[in-house]
């Protein structure tokens, strides 16, 4: 955040030095000037905004449990989507997603759908089947609270869904 207080400073100090140095006195030259003034000053506030990321990503981030949910029901499957666009031409994409129920705390039934990705966790037990879902948090938890006043985190943050279902459940293999 310290480091965003400069772009406006960057702004004015840019602006007021091409209009002492270019004095401009025509309508077209004063749109040529105030081009270069957002160009420059936007090249100079690069620095800053590049110091906050970088500050930013260096703390460690840990996935820790969020919620935890009984599982109702667990689906592979395909989705496909197309796009048409013009004259023939368009795209296919195939998504492979994990379709589940869970039970609320007050007993409601509420789904969803989770991609399949290489980080999401099927575990079979003999458990009860859950869901548990994981949130963000930072190894150091003082650099948690305070790290918003000298950095900006742009790492992606979310993390995979672990299911825990019955023992028996998955189906290996294809007999014909």
């Amino acid at each position: 955040m310290i480091w965003l207080l400069s772009i406006p400073v960057i702004v004015f100090l840019t602006f007021s030095e091409m209009v002492h140095c270019h004095k401009p006195s025509t309508f077209l030259g004063w749109c040529g000037v105030l081009f270069f003034i957002c160009l420059v000053s936007s090249l100079i506030s690069l620095v800053p905004l590049g110091l906050a990321a970088l500050i930013g990503s260096l703390p460690g981030l840990v996935g820790e449990k969020d919620e935890e949910f009984p599982l109702i029901s667990l689906k592979e499957k395909d989705g496909v989507a197309g796009r048409f666009y013009f004259l023939g031409s368009g795209c296919i994409n195939d998504q492979q997603y994990y379709f589940w129920y869970c039970r609320n705390p007050d007993g409601s039934i509420f789904g969803g759908k989770t991609v399949r990705v290489p980080g999401v966790e099927i575990y079979e037990c003999r458990d009860m089947p859950r869901r548990i879902t994981f949130k963000t948090e930072y190894k150091n938890k003082w650099l948690g609270k305070y790290l918003w006043l000298i950095g900006i985190d742009l790492r992606n943050t979310e993390w995979c869904e672990r299911f825990y279902i019955p023992k028996g459940s998955i189906k290996e293999g294809y007999n014909l």
